[in-house]
């Protein structure tokens, strides 16, 4: 497997990490999303990047063979163990103290989260550590030692092999699909029972219900799933039974019978998530999928190494950009990886895919407090099919939904504070209204704004998503907030923004009520999802779940609106005693719902994932991260 990006000073490509839990996962507000900061909670880290590894060549501590490091983790791998150091991003402790035998503790840095040893016991001290597959990145370090000692290309394995680990044993690190894997391959007649693990810095080691290794390492657990053993006998692949035993902190196999006079293989897997970024703040803000199975992801980065590839724009410019990557299919590589962005600080918010697989952008510019602008690049990422169009006014603009219709016409909504917002002629609102508002603006395929108009009620508008039908009409949702509450609007607004199809349709209860995401489907329903602190939010008979569960906190929603925007198909809520929010939501062709949030107390929240029947009665499943 081939890494196409060559990696600058600490590491500027694509890493992979250890997955903990979700304790720390989202930094949303619990309830009140005013500037819809969720969408960065719903962009999950995409993909199956290889795990790749550096041989020790000056850059840490003389006993680490190889290491391999992002933004919040480091693994190194010496003679005779393996060290995980888990931290935050930001953390510039010396790497060489950490992985030094004698100092590898959470003191050398305030943000290292913890460190994990895997020691192998009783092993042969001397190994023959050696790496495979080399990968095509290189590794640089202009200012190694802070006097400007420099190490250029470092090479990149995507396997590190440990020959003679026990007798007739060999070992092999290596990164496939999402989880990092150690495999003991044991020789025929080789004893199994020579492999012990010591796991030092856990401070609970313990096998779960379901045979895997969770390991505790300060307040965060560390799985290790249960271990698979084989052998591959006359082609065929033949299961052994395998398990982990404890004792005082080592870790022993338990392998059931099987063919010694053939290899055994045993196959370890420590869970882990890919990351995408630089050395500093990347902060992911839209994701979305190709027909092809190929992932574009975009955001905002700080980082002056973001890994790029093909870039029409190869480095930072503002204090912080936009970032557009595209990954392919198998999340195995980087199609191309680029910034978007001028002086000052610019997002890309929310991204949207025409038929030929040209990329529209919608994004936030801090020119003036906020702006809007809108883009589209070609398919290959190469070039602009027109130049980005800025829309604002002197005071906060910001965006937050962007869609396509049939032709690629781009249509976005948001928010805006200015009173001399951008406007054209014949729309349905040219002058502000009271208050803070909404606003909706179609930009054709050519770049020509077509309409731009204010949405402003009577209330503070935020209008959060839109969605658009085969004839141009849009469907806009968002949050009024009147009397200090808020309840969610959805409105359908003409193809050119003379006049709205139906009035302005509220749904809420006597709390706040916060739209997040709006699907429609051929017959013109509407599919809002969101979340509410109303135990009296409107439902209706029949569906899964017709009543508030979040106590004295906040539920997720989803609710369906009829065609002529007057009235409830069916509403119902999705929550428990604790908060829930729904944060995306997706209907499938045969008229369900994906739904996507998290669920949890402040501070601790977890990711879930829920499919509703089309006529939201049941659950065909409901699975939490």
């Amino acid at each position: 497997m081939k890494r196409l990006l060559t990696t600058t000073i600490i590491t500027l490509s694509i890493a992979t990490i250890i997955i903990l839990n979700c304790t720390n996962f989202f930094k949303t507000s619990a309830v009140e999303l005013p500037k819809d900061e969720s969408k960065t909670a719903q962009t999950e880290t995409y993909g199956k990047i290889p795990l790749s590894f550096e041989p020790n060549a000056g850059q840490t501590d003389a006993q680490v063979k190889f290491l391999s490091r992002g933004n919040a983790y480091a693994l190194f791998l010496t003679d005779t163990e393996a060290v995980l150091r888990l931290r935050n991003g930001d953390c510039k402790t010396d790497e060489a103290k950490v992985a030094s035998a004698k100092s590898a503790t959470t003191k050398d840095c305030e943000k290292i989260e913890g460190v994990l040893r895997m020691r192998f016991e009783d092993a042969n001290p001397t190994p023959q550590v050696s790496g495979a597959n080399e990968l095509e990145g290189k590794s640089n370090y202009l200012n190694l030692d802070g006097a400007g000692a420099k190490l250029t290309n470092v090479p990149n394995f995507e396997r590190v092999n440990y020959g003679g680990i026990y007798d007739g044993i060999d070992l092999v690190f290596y990164g496939n699909e999402r989880q990092l894997e150690y495999d003991f391959n044991i020789q025929p007649n080789a004893d199994p029972t020579q492999i012990e693990l010591n796991f030092d810095g856990a401070e609970n080691l313990v096998v779960d219900v379901q045979g895997n290794l969770v390991a505790e390492v300060a307040g965060k657990n560390v799985r290790f799933n249960a271990p698979v053993a084989y052998q591959t006998i006359k082609g065929e692949r033949r299961t052994v039974a395998a398990n982990y035993s404890i004792e005082n902190k080592v870790v022993k196999f338990q392998i059931g019978d099987y063919d010694k006079s053939e290899t055994l293989v045993i196959d370890p897997i420590l869970q882990y998530s890919s990351y995408l970024g630089g050395s500093d703040r990347d902060e992911p803000e839209a994701i979305t999928v190709n027909a092809a199975g190929e992932a574009f992801v975009a955001g905002e980065t700080f980082s002056v190494n973001f890994p790029t590839a093909n870039a029409i724009q190869p480095n930072l410019v503002g204090t912080s950009d936009g970032f557009l990557t595209k990954l392919n299919a198998a999340g195995s590589g980087v199609v191309f990886s680029t910034y978007l962005g001028g002086a000052g600080s610019q997002r890309i918010v929310g991204i949207a895919l025409d038929a030929a697989n040209n990329i529209s952008i919608a994004g936030a510019d801090s020119r003036n407090s906020y702006d809007v602008y809108i883009g589209k690049l070609n398919a290959a990422g190469s070039g602009l099919v027109y130049p980005t169009v800025f829309i604002g006014g002197s005071d906060f603009d910001y965006p937050y939904g962007i869609a396509l219709d049939a032709a690629g016409n781009a249509f976005v909504t948001g928010r805006t504070d200015s009173t001399n917002f951008q406007t054209t002629t014949g729309v349905i609102q040219q002058n502000d209204g009271a208050g803070i508002g909404s606003f909706a603006v179609r930009v054709n395929t050519n770049g020509a704004l077509a309409y731009s108009t204010y949405l402003d009620g009577a209330g503070d508008d935020t209008a959060t998503d839109l969605a658009v039908d085969g004839a141009g009409n849009a469907y806009i949702a968002g949050n009024r907030l009147l009397n200090n509450d808020s309840n969610v609007f959805i409105l359908k607004l003409n193809p050119t923004a003379a006049a709205l199809v139906y009035p302005t349709y509220y749904i809420g209860g006597s709390g706040s009520d916060y739209a997040h995401d709006v699907e429609i489907d051929v017959n013109g329903n509407a599919y809002l999802g969101g979340q509410t602190l109303s135990s009296d939010f409107p439902t209706t008979a029949g569906v899964v779940q017709p009543t508030f569960g979040g106590g004295g906190y906040a539920d997720g929603f989803v609710t369906k609106v009829n065609a002529s925007g007057n009235g409830l198909v069916w509403s119902t809520y999705l929550g428990s005693t604790s908060v829930e929010t729904v944060q995306a939501l997706k209907r499938d062709s045969a008229g369900g719902i994906y739904v996507t949030g998290w669920t949890g107390i402040t501070g601790e929240y977890n990711f879930y994932a829920a499919h509703l029947n089309p006529t939201a009665t049941a659950l065909d499943y409901n699975a939490q991260f």
